[in-house]
């Protein structure tokens, strides 16, 4: 094994234990960010709410579905996009914005990752409250089902530190990089399954399906939308994120020790 692999290796480890630092980080961050609000962190379940209660009624009307069952597919649709998009956007910042930390304090990287993603987490868990709102006005009864969540959520997480590693590096190199994402998220969203559904037309399906955006939001979704549980959009997610994760492990271990010199 390379000096550069047992590296990156024991930087991924010593992240990890740092878990009271990266979360103590990630809280702080959030409270930075809200300061003297009066609503604090739960603006971004309002904002959320308010999107939706703004487009439920007329999307649904549009596509010619039942309220009950629409502002669901789109309160879970907004809150999986939300977790993704910020962790790909605030990830590009991630090393630059820290730099006056990660040159003046030995920590490890990956660090940083995992506080981004902690961060973003705990947004959306302010964000749900919103589906638990919905959820007690609809009259949506818990199931067995709605247990797959818990793997799902797990999925995307591990697919959420392989994005930040890769957004942190790349825009980290190339600082245009963020511009060209941004424009990317801005086409995605429209052309993925979020205000609209796959099942109201046989094209919007095959829309869907090619779309791998759509599997990982569907592995959050799925459980409490479907009859039966979408096995295609798990196996996708699971390959993306061997996939992924192997990827992203080897940029970490090429270009870790040149993020120092590119901030």
């Amino acid at each position: 094994m390379s000096n550069k692999k047992k590296a990156a290796i024991a930087d991924i480890t010593e992240g990890l234990f740092r878990w009271e630092l990266w979360l103590l980080l990630a809280w702080g961050d959030i409270q930075r960010r809200y300061r003297r609000s009066l609503f604090g962190p739960l603006w971004t379940s309002l904002s959320v709410g308010v999107f939706v209660l703004a487009l439920g009624p007329l999307y649904a009307q549009l596509m010619h579905v039942d309220l009950e069952s629409y502002l669901p597919h789109l309160i879970l649709g907004m809150l999986a996009w939300n977790l993704m998009a910020n962790v790909m956007l605030e990830g590009c910042r991630e090393f630059t914005g820290s730099g006056e930390l990660i040159r003046s304090i030995r920590l490890p990287y990956s660090m940083f990752i995992y506080r981004l993603v902690a961060r973003n987490g705990i947004v959306f868990l302010y964000q749900s409250l919103v589906f638990v709102g919905a959820a007690v006005v609809l009259g949506l009864a818990p199931n067995v089902k709605w247990l797959l969540v818990i793997p799902g959520f797990i999925l995307f997480v591990l697919n959420m530190i392989w994005i930040g590693f890769i957004c942190s590096l790349v825009a980290t190199r190339y600082r245009d990089f963020i511009e060209l994402l941004s424009a990317a998220l801005r086409i995605m969203f429209f052309v993925t399954p979020i205000i609209w559904m796959p099942d109201v037309s046989p094209r919007f399906e095959v829309v869907a399906e090619w779309n791998p955006v759509f599997h990982f939001i569907e592995v959050l979704r799925g459980p409490f939308m479907l009859a039966q549980i979408n096995v295609h959009a798990w196996i996708v997610m699971t390959v993306f994120t061997v996939a992924g994760l192997t990827i992203a492990m080897k940029l970490f271990v090429k270009y870790r020790s040149r993020v120092a010199f590119w901030l």
